[in-house]
């Protein structure tokens, strides 16, 4: 999304709806989640004239650390794309929920993704590209309208015909009566009816 789209607001919403919350950790820039009490956060510390500052990046390997089942970033930005080299290329990662700044154009929203990862390991781009489909197989657009969060579409990266790159392939989109499902199927498993996706 945008800026003040609701992405955060976004966020903090699917906290609440995770399993193992106790297992969470938040690596936030400014503190704006509002996460069950288990979940840890952790804040970006831009540093005073007496304390150097905790970088994002840091924060990143400091969650790690904690060998967590989720860890949620709140905002991954291209400049600091290295931020994201070690959720990407580790081994064992744990699940991984980022939101991103960026226009609601599918087209823009794979290429500025692609780039970040590519950007976090310049010797393996094509690997790093790979990884963000694989550990963030689907994506949310939303946007804010008239004072709401408006979900925009609900997107999934699916390899079509022996693709090597794949596709992001929208299930929901806005329509005339709000969000609806376009016939789409995903290709990951959700705990969903199997008539959910019937249009």
């Amino acid at each position: 999304g945008e800026p003040e789209s609701g992405k955060t607001t976004l966020l903090s919403a699917l906290t609440h709806e995770l399993s193992n919350p106790e297992k969470t950790i938040t690596i936030e820039r400014t503190g704006e989640l509002s996460p069950p009490e288990t979940v840890e956060q952790m804040i970006v510390s831009w540093g005073h004239d007496t304390s150097e500052g905790i970088p994002f990046a840091e924060l990143v390997t400091h969650a790690l650390e904690k060998s967590p089942d989720c860890i949620i970033l709140d905002e991954v930005r291209a400049d600091e794309a290295e931020a994201v080299n070690l959720p990407l290329s580790m081994e064992n990662a744990p699940r991984q929920i980022w939101s991103f700044r960026g226009g609601s154009i599918v087209k823009r929203i794979r290429s500025a993704m692609t780039m970040v990862a590519q950007r976090a390991n310049s010797s393996d781009p094509d690997g790093m590209a790979k990884a963000v489909y694989e550990r963030l197989p689907f994506v949310v657009l939303v946007k804010r309208r008239k004072g709401a969060l408006q979900l925009f579409e609900i997107a999934e990266w699916q390899y079509i015909d022996d693709s090597d790159y794949p596709d992001l392939i929208s299930l929901m989109e806005q329509g005339w009566e709000g969000i609806e499902i376009t016939g789409k199927t995903p290709q990951h498993a959700l705990d969903l009816p199997d008539d959910f996706w019937v249009k």
